[in-house]
Order: C-alpha cells, then sequence, then structure tokens
C-alpha cells in the first residue's frame, strides 16, 4: 500500500517539473517577444495616425470648400435680394404710374376738353361779332385769319378725344407690367429664401464637420502619446507577466519539493518495513 502511495507521487513531480519548465519558457517568450511587439503595435499606431492625419486633412479641404461655397452662396443671396427689392421698386413705381394714367391725368385730360369745348363756343361769338365788324366800312377793322379761332378750338378738343382712351391703355399695360413683376418679385425672393436655407444646411454641417475634425486631433494626440509611451508599457506588463511567472515558478517548485519529501519518505518506510 505503502509501495503505491509512493509512486503516487511520481505525477504530482512531473506536472511540477512541466509546470516549472513551462513558466520557465513562458519568461523566455515575454523578454524575447517584447521588442517584436513594439515594433508591430508601434507600426500600427504610426499607420493609424496617419489615417487618422490624412482624415484631418481632407475633413480641412471639404471645410474650405464648404466656406468657400458659403461665402459665394452669401454673396448670390445678397445679389438676388437686392435684385428682388429693385423689381419690388420697380412694381410699385408702375402701379403708381398706372393710377396717374388712369386718374389724373385723365382727369386733366378731360377738363380741359371741356374747357376747351366751352372756350370754343365763346370764340365763335366773337369770331362772328369780328367778322360783321369787319364789314362796316366805317369801323374798317381787317379780320381775315387763315383759320377761326372756334375752328381751331374744336380741332384740339377733337384731338383731345382719344387721348383719355389711349392714358387707359397704357395704365393698364402698367397695372399688368406691375402684376407680372409682382410674380417676379415673389419668384426670386422664394429663390433668395432657398438660398438662405442652404446656407444654414452649410454652416450645420460646417460645425458638424468642425467637431470631427476636433476628435481626430483628440484621437491623432492620444495615438502619438501612445507611441512615447508603448515601450514603457510593454516593459511594464512584460515585468507583470514575468513576475507572474516567477510566483506560478516558485509555487511549482514548492510542490516539487513536496513531491520529493513525499518520495523520500515513502521510500524509507518501505525500507523499514523490509
Amino acid at each position: 500500500m505503502k509501495f503505491i502511495r509512493r509512486f503516487s507521487t511520481i505525477p504530482l513531480i512531473l506536472f511540477a517539473i512541466i509546470g516549472m519548465l513551462f513558466s520557465i519558457y513562458a519568461i523566455v517568450q515575454v523578454w524575447r517577444l517584447r521588442l517584436p511587439v513594439i515594433v508591430q503595435v508601434n507600426t500600427f499606431l504610426v499607420f493609424s495616425e496617419t489615417v487618422v492625419s490624412t482624415a484631418g486633412d481632407g475633413f480641412a479641404i471639404v471645410d474650405t470648400a464648404l466656406e468657400n461655397a458659403d461665402a459665394s452662396l452669401g454673396k448670390l443671396e445678397e445679389s438676388i435680394t437686392v435684385m428682388a427689392k429693385s423689381v419690388e421698386d420697380t412694381s410699385n413705381l408702375a402701379t403708381n404710374f398706372a393710377s396717374l394714367f388712369s386718374g389724373e391725368f385723365t382727369d386733366t385730360i378731360r377738363n380741359t376738353r371741356i374747357s376747351v369745348t366751352a372756350a370754343q363756343s365763346s370764340a365763335k361769338i366773337i369770331d362772328n361779332l369780328l367778322y360783321a365788324f369787319s364789314q362796316i366800312p366805317i369801323i374798317g377793322l381787317p379780320y381775315n385769319p387763315p383759320k377761326p379761332l372756334n375752328i381751331a378750338l374744336e380741332e384740339v378738343a377733337t384731338n383731345l378725344n382719344g387721348i383719355p382712351e389711349s392714358l387707359d391703355k397704357v395704365s393698364n399695360s402698367l397695372e399688368s407690367s406691375s402684376s407680372n413683376l409682382n410674380t417676379l418679385e415673389t419668384q426670386v425672393s422664394e429663390i433668395a429664401s432657398g438660398l438662405e436655407d442652404i446656407q444654414k444646411n452649410l454652416n450645420d454641417a460646417r460645425i458638424v464637420l468642425q467637431d470631427t475634425q476636433s476628435d481626430l486631433l483628440e484621437i491623432e494626440s492620444s495615438l502619438q502619446n501612445a507611441q512615447r509611451k508603448l515601450n514603457s508599457w510593454v516593459t511594464w506588463t512584460a515585468v507583470i507577466l514575468t513576475f507572474l511567472l516567477v510566483s506560478l515558478l516558485v509555487s511549482q517548485f514548492g510542490t516539487l519539493l513536496q513531491g520529493v519529501e513525499i518520495w523520500k519518505e515513502n521510500g524509507k518506510n518501505t525500507v523499514k518495513e523490509a
């Protein structure tokens, strides 16, 4: 029975030896792989920094393009707003002229025609009176105008007849033009409003872009900091792993000593019994 107990310590000793060999091998590998790990991780960090830097440069170019587009749209929106104001002023001017032609000017022409017509009647009486005086030899008043005054006034009144209608046509044309200009002003104002909305969207996009650029700068700074501290990080990791593996090695060595003691003790007992 004691013989069996003695030989049962063999697996314990073997496992302890294997554990010690594994610990020693792991310690060697940890320090052997330290530099390759540093190189590989540093390569990855440098590549990541390059990617982030390139992305940042690309975002900077996009931000500049958006800034230029915003400035161009701002100038265009300002020009279109001025154009809309000019169209509005022209429309108001056309409306005012239409009101003048259909109202004050027409009334003036009609009142003038009435006055000329009234003067024509008086002129006809005067013409007849002067003609009668010219026929009296004693008075000897010569009166033989190329055109009597009342005839001249009648022609003036006749010429004035068509003017109110012409003024009405002009007024209607101006009102139509004013209406068209109002429609044009509305459409131009809508374009200006649309451009203003586009500018707001561009500004929102630039804000998001600038926030992303700030994040990329922070990431780039973190990567650069990681590159500077990579060697110390890996070294301290290797030291911690080495400490753990040494602790495991000591534990396995203690197990080995315990197994050897049990082996020796069982061997002495077997000899005594024999």
